[in-house]
């Protein structure tokens, strides 16, 4: 069923989110925030971004 996968992809990206905080991976010069390089890699919405955040630094 679509909401499953749909359920599962955004479990693997907070998975991927609180993996980046953790590692510090998303932190580089041109980067000013976990949430700045979501905006780049994912293309998210802010409010989008900041559930995910809010979700994977639990």
């Amino acid at each position: 069923m679509l909401s499953g996968q749909i359920a599962q992809l955004h479990a693997q990206m907070v998975s991927i989110t609180a993996r980046v905080i953790e590692d510090k991976t998303w932190a580089c010069p041109e980067i000013g925030s976990v949430e700045h390089f979501l905006a780049l890699q994912a293309g998210l919405d802010r409010s989008t971004i900041g559930k995910i955040v809010a979700i994977g630094t639990r």
